[in-house]
């Protein structure tokens, strides 16, 4: 078995590593609201969406990860998701990749609480919905 140690999850968009930019990224999987069904899908378990939620930092530089939230919600960007950071990719070590959409959160976009620790950073929370469910590369 290879587990997963999060301390080595990595995360990339659009080929560019993201991961000093996001403290919390998970792959979330929920039941469509599926207006159509077809016997197929509902024998396979039914119709889900995918998402990839994420903890970023506020950082307002261009080129920043909550600059690519802020600037340009609604464009696809490619997602890729590395649990094994440094290995070699294999069938025990994959790497998965996605399209995300870009999307705001509701809520808060920026600010954060007051904190006198100088490292303290404001961070947002967001959830990018993806077009299909993650596929496994095992290629190196």
């Amino acid at each position: 078995m290879t587990q997963v140690k999060v301390r080595l999850i990595a995360i990339s968009v659009d080929g560019m590593d993201r991961s000093a930019d996001a403290s919390t990224a998970t792959i979330e999987s929920a039941e469509a609201d599926a207006g159509f069904q077809s016997f197929a899908a509902a024998r396979a378990g039914g119709v889900r969406d995918y998402s990839v939620n994420m903890t970023i930092a506020e950082d307002h530089a261009a080129g920043s990860l909550w600059r690519v939230m802020y600037d340009s919600p609604g464009t696809e960007v490619e997602f890729l998701y590395t649990p094994y950071f440094g290995s070699t990719i294999a069938e025990d070590t994959p790497v998965y990749s996605a399209t995300a959409i870009v999307m705001e959160p509701d809520g808060s976009i920026m600010g954060g609480e007051a904190n006198a620790a100088p490292g303290a950073t404001a961070t947002v929370d967001v959830s990018w919905p993806l077009t299909g469910k993650p596929v496994p590369d095992t290629l190196p």
